[in-house]
């Protein structure tokens, strides 16, 4: 929401007449089970309105605990809670327990509403809010000590969840009926250290879809703090997730974190509603100085795209189910060199669905690139290993790095069948799509295949060692650059095919004699056309053109199959 600027006589005239009109109710109670309604070591029993302040406040006692029960009126409306409390000098933490009728915080006049968690002393307080938070208005819930939010937060507003730097918050949710509607920010700022960590207590607590917004982190200042989201071992849905970079962050250090911070494995599942959003930050399955041992596995749902520019080290898997998941090193502003400061790499299992898209772009080091259907590593950002192709991949699958403006697209288009091959790729555009027939078959259907070759860069299929492979594209390949070059390795002269779908004039149009090497024979093709389909084949010795015969009857049984 923009903030609105006034004269400062306006501003003055505004804070006296909401001074005025604002009653607060003071709470000095340090320990044992108190109702509201009982007036006791209240300064006056509270009374539900949106001028209604209430203020806890006192030096609470080595380990005290304290339940402050809302008997009056359900929901209770108020527009501001400050809990001031002073924690011991030493000792265990005091517990103290928010519980009955929900409080609904609203507006007074211009005055927004405030939850302010900003206890003092060395041992701070802990808080406990088992009361349901309704939101009548965006809301600013500051806090510098750990507080568990147990009832249902709901309301179609914002959340700020902020705090100074200097002191570490958790701020746990746990209902998984909550569904405030608006956006979800973690915000911390400073120049000192300092963590304010949203954490989950259970999987789902987040609102997703139509009527919510997205997951904000934001650390700004010049201090070591960070603001976290933190799954703590369950498993999240959400819209999208942002955070950007502020020229004054220390050392650049990416304080805007996402991670799994638990002993259980985690899922961050982002994308619903179609959304498109960028963060900036550290993805990871945990600090460096946690003991924690669950890892953090990130899937992609939704049309939109989702852009890391950061660094990621989660080592969970990454699956891109829906739309398009997009590391950009544009917007780091560091230089990428081989500093272990800016060297990003990890390991996460990718797979890709149909017609979804995996993007790096921006990435400036010139450093080895390596991708492979099994194994993609992607230099200073993310290695990627055990990439599965599914079945029911379909055409439109995209695997794209953008280096030095470029735009380089792989032949991992689609598959039809089973998943019985591999591709590898080392550096440049070439690539190497190498037969694997399993599930005691050698007949192999893939939809498409591009080169991705630059001029006089050679693409390699290669048919292995099995005996008798038959493969079939569904259209001639696409060259995506004139003078690129094919070679078809351990291709048996009568025992394998290649062959494809369509007519070989689509075949001509594109590839010319000199760009198809059949290895061991030389540069050339002949074509054998089976109507509907045809077979490319080296140009052999005269003495071997009784073996092509069986080809011929072999596009007859091909044919067939697919009518």
């Amino acid at each position: 929401m923009a903030k609105k600027l006034v004269p400062a006589s306006a501003a003055l005239m505004l804070l006296s007449c909401s001074s005025a009109l604002a009653t607060e109710y003071t709470f000095t109670g340090l320990s044992g089970s108190n109702d509201w309604s009982s007036g006791t070591d209240w300064s006056q029993i509270p009374v539900s309105a949106s001028d209604t302040i209430l203020t806890y406040s006192g030096s609470l006692a080595d380990g005290a605990t304290l339940t402050s029960n809302n008997d009056l009126s359900d929901p209770f409306l108020l527009n501001r809670l400050n809990f001031s409390y002073d924690g011991p000098a030493t000792g265990t933490a005091p517990e103290i327990t928010f519980s009955g009728g929900a409080l609904n915080f609203v507006a007074n006049g211009s005055t927004s509403p405030v939850f302010s968690i900003r206890p003092g002393g060395s041992v701070q307080p802990n808080l406990t809010v088992n009361n349901n938070i309704i939101l009548s208005d965006d809301i600013n819930i500051s806090t510098d000590t750990n507080v568990t939010f147990n009832g249902q937060i709901s309301g179609a507003f914002n959340i700020d969840f902020s705090g100074s730097a200097g002191d570490n918050a958790i701020i746990t949710l746990t209902n998984t009926s909550n569904n405030w509607s608006g956006n979800t920010r973690i915000y911390t700022s400073g120049t000192v250290s300092g963590i304010r960590a949203l954490t989950l207590g259970a999987s789902n607590v987040i609102p997703d879809g139509a009527s919510a917004g997205n997951i904000q982190i934001e650390a700004n200042g010049e201090g070591s703090h960070s603001s976290v989201f933190r799954l703590n071992g369950f498993n999240e849905t959400v819209n999208g997730v942002e955070g950007y970079y502020e020229p004054n962050m220390r050392n650049k250090d990416f304080n805007q974190v996402i991670e799994n911070g638990g002993d259980t494995n985690s899922t961050l599942t982002i994308g619903a509603n179609d959304t498109t959003a960028n963060f900036m930050g550290r993805v990871r399955d945990k600090a460096n100085t946690s003991s924690a041992t669950g890892t953090l596995s990130v899937t992609k749902i939704g049309s939109g795209n989702q852009t890391f520019a950061g660094v990621a080290t989660h080592t969970g898997s990454t699956t891109i189910n829906e739309g398009t998941l997009t590391v950009d090193f544009t917007q780091i502003g560091i230089s990428q060199t081989s500093d272990a400061a800016n060297y990003f790499s990890t390991t996460s299992d990718l797979t890709m669905g149909g017609g979804t898209t995996f993007a790096i772009v921006g990435r400036e080091d010139g450093g080895a690139v390596t991708d492979n259907v099994v194994t993609q590593q992607y230099g200073n950002y993310i290695t990627v290993s055990s990439q599965a192709i599914a079945d029911e991949l379909t055409v439109g699958q995209e695997l794209t790095i953008d280096k030095d403006g470029s735009i380089t697209t792989y032949f991992v288009t689609g598959i039809i069948g089973q998943d019985i091959y591999t591709e590898t790729r080392t550096g440049g555009g070439t690539g190497v799509l190498t037969t694997s027939a399993t599930n005691a078959t050698t007949t192999q259907e893939i939809q498409s295949l591009t080169i991705a070759g630059a001029f006089g860069e050679t693409s390699t299929l290669d048919f292995g060692s099995s005996d008798n492979v038959t493969l079939l594209f569904g259209s001639a390949p696409t060259q995506l650059t004139d003078g690129s070059t094919i070679t078809i390795s351990n291709w048996n002269l009568g025992g394998d095919h290649l062959t494809f779908s369509g007519e070989p004039g689509e075949f001509t149009s594109i590839w010319d004699q000199s760009e198809i090497i059949f290895d061991g024979f030389g540069a050339g093709y002949n074509i054998i056309d089976g109507e509907g389909i045809y077979e490319l084949t080296a140009v052999p010795e005269p003495s071997t053109y009784a073996l092509l015969a069986a080809s011929g009857v072999l596009l007859f049984v091909i044919r067939r199959r697919k009518r």
